[in-house]
């Protein structure tokens, strides 16, 4: 008889409260920017080689939600290392294999044996999404139990509980031998480069691994009594550690791995190269995004092309609009003909306009060969530079009602304010 106690019944009390829910990975935080892909040879070594190290989805530097500190893989790999605490953890929804009709099996029961394999996929922003093959990034980590600690696994309760507890590695592994697979499909004939050059060797561009379909002792994760009585049914999954082969891969290319289950008593024994279980989990973006620009200083151009001479009948105004939230200055030359030029500053309130009085806020501080110096007796054009996002009305009338106006030309190249 079959044991009385299912995990598929404790799925069931799961998913009672929240409705029937589709076939997802999720995770405690955002993935973020991996600071591998871009490395290119040290100018300052002898050898003038790239090197690199791997990097690790799991690793974390930070302060837990309790409050307390722990360090876990310090190796500092993605881009807001050492602050960006517990971030990164892939949680699967193991129920949603049986209730998506991915397992075969109508239950899955203690004792029970659950495989697990998983691939590499690269997003290049080219509108296919993600890619398996030699996209430049591989493992580096040898996951068979017997050489290393293998693929570690721990069930929880919920993603809240998952994402809180304060563990560096899952409690547990998925035993056993892999299968190791390249790019192209083949099957590899070494383990993952585990080296520090950036040339990752050909026959180690290892991109996939699986369950060795033909071992025969123990392996994958055997399924626990108290994981069906506790309802443990969302299972914290470590990523091995991945490297970058930056003489392929493109800053700002998406890493993926493609996480797959694998019910071993759908078949009778090891599941390679069945139908799994699969469901893809956004590792991060490739190299650290760029620091966003800001300007030392902020300055901005407006010319006022022309005005007519005012000792006649005309009369001329200039405004400058400041379109900023902060209280800046507008810094005024304006050039007549003659060659007079009179200069000066003006402070402009945050969000409003001012009007430049010539006669008060502009002084001489050149006189053209054989001129008075006097303002308005020819005609003139201005030039003002702000120290913010700025705008500009210039116009000008006579007392028959005949008058103009414009708008003030900006000088796109200087713009630095937004």
């Amino acid at each position: 008889m079959k044991k009385t106690i299912s995990i598929i019944a404790a799925c069931m009390l799961v998913f009672a409260f929240s409705g029937v829910a589709s076939a997802e990975i999720v995770f405690c935080s955002d993935a973020g920017y991996i600071d591998r892909g871009c490395e290119t040879p040290d100018v300052t070594q002898t050898s003038n080689t790239c090197t690199t190290t791997p990097f690790d989805y799991d690793d974390f530097y930070g302060n837990y939600l309790d409050g307390s500190t722990q360090i876990c893989y310090d190796n500092e790999s993605y881009c807001d290392a050492p602050a960006k605490g517990q971030r990164h953890r892939a949680l699967f929804k193991i129920c949603d294999c049986i209730t998506d009709g991915h397992f075969l099996a109508t239950d899955v029961d203690p004792g029970d044996t659950i495989d697990v394999g998983m691939e590499i996929l690269v997003d290049k922003k080219d509108g296919q999404g993600p890619v398996a093959g030699n996209n430049g990034v591989y493992w580096a980590e040898d996951v068979n139990s017997e050489g290393s600690d293998g693929v570690g696994v721990e069930p929880f309760a919920s993603q809240g509980e998952a994402c809180a507890d304060t563990s560096c590695y899952p409690e547990y592994v998925f035993e056993g031998e892999f299968d190791y697979f390249l790019g192209n499909g083949a099957m590899a004939t070494a383990l993952p480069y585990t080296g520090t050059d950036c040339d990752v060797p050909a026959t180690q561009e290892i991109t996939k691994f699986q369950a060795a379909v033909e071992q025969t002792g123990s392996h994958g994760y055997t399924i626990k009594p108290e994981d069906a009585t506790q309802n443990n049914s969302v299972w914290w999954v470590d990523i091995p550690m991945l490297r970058a082969d930056s003489n392929i891969t493109v800053k700002g290319w998406d890493v993926y791995v493609k996480i797959c289950m694998y019910n071993a008593l759908d078949t009778g024994g090891v599941c390679g190269e069945c139908e799994g279980c699969c469901y893809n989990l956004l590792i991060g973006t490739l190299c650290c995004a760029d620091a966003p620009v800001v300007p030392t200083t902020c300055t901005e151009t407006l010319t006022y092309p022309y005005f007519a001479k005012t000792s006649g009948t005309y009369w001329y105004g200039m405004v400058v609009t400041n379109m900023s939230s902060e209280d800046g200055t507008a810094t005024v030359a304006l050039y007549e003909q003659d060659g007079d030029i009179f200069t000066g500053s003006v402070t402009v309130d945050a969000l409003s306009t001012k009007v430049v009085d010539q006669a008060v806020d502009l002084a001489l501080t050149t006189t053209g060969p054989g001129s008075t110096g006097t303002l308005g007796d020819v005609k003139s054009w201005a030039e003002v530079k702000t120290d913010f996002y700025a705008s500009g009305f210039g116009m000008m009338a006579n007392d028959a009602g005949a008058s103009m106006g414009y708008l003030a030309e900006k000088c796109g190249s200087c713009l630095t304010c937004k």
